[in-house]
């Protein structure tokens, strides 16, 4: 550790209100840069931040200076942070749980911001779906889409400096077929061609058409609307 003194000159910074901590210690990584709370931090440097903040709660004699930890020396507060210093200089990862944790909440939070969007625009895209099938992708449920999306992946989301990349277009491309998304739509579409037929007289050759569908020994798909259509 450094004391804000030092670390103030050492790392070009200017600050005039040092009287009151100039003295106190910088917690540092092993490269000297410090542990700190910043706009644009990484996922680990957030973790690692708040986890040695909530190592230090219990105690006196530690502060916050310019999103810096510091401790006053010869305090329990610096005998905790040399055993932070010490932890990661063997680890880069203060708490493997915490840093787990806010990667699935960035994950989650990319998928709804972006990813359920561009994954369905990529599924109307490959299978060249009309209009109506396309409106019924686009709108498709968020939480659906991903565990469609995490079928066809081994692993979902690489960790990078500014949060996570999703592998849409890996998925896409893995991506065989989308009948069993689709049924719900096909069904709706075989609903709306049943109510015409009742209304147009065609109902017992439609009767006949849909029976392996009604008793479900067969999926209601495209093909199956497309050979309603023509009847």
């Amino acid at each position: 550790m450094e004391t804000v003194y030092e670390f103030t000159r050492n790392h070009y910074c200017y600050y005039p209100d040092l009287e009151e901590v100039g003295e106190w210690l910088v917690l540092q990584y092993e490269d000297g840069s410090p542990i700190e709370s910043a706009q644009y931090s990484s996922l680990l440097s957030q973790s690692n931040y708040e986890v040695a903040c909530s190592m230090l709660d219990e105690v006196e004699s530690h502060d916050f200076y310019n999103g810096w930890i510091i401790v006053k020396p010869g305090t329990e507060a610096e005998r905790i942070g040399e055993e932070i210093e010490r932890s990661l200089a063997n680890y880069p990862i203060l708490d493997e749980s915490d840093l787990s944790e806010r990667e699935m909440e960035e994950y989650y939070e990319s998928w709804v911001n972006y990813g359920a969007r561009d994954f369905a625009q990529g599924i109307v895209d490959k299978f060249d779906l009309d209009e109506s099938a396309e409106d019924f992708i686009l709108d498709y449920d968020t939480d659906k889409l991903l565990e469609l999306y995490e079928s066809v992946l081994n692993h979902y989301y690489e960790t990078e400096s500014d949060g996570v990349r999703l592998f849409v277009s890996d998925a896409i491309e893995e991506l065989d077929e989308i009948e069993t998304i689709l049924e719900p739509f096909y069904r709706e579409q075989v609903n709306a061609l049943y109510h015409k037929a009742c209304l147009t007289g065609f109902i017992d050759r439609f009767d006949e058409a849909l029976r392996p569908f009604w008793d479900d020994r067969e999926p209601i798909n495209g093909e199956v609307v497309s050979r309603l259509l023509a009847l």
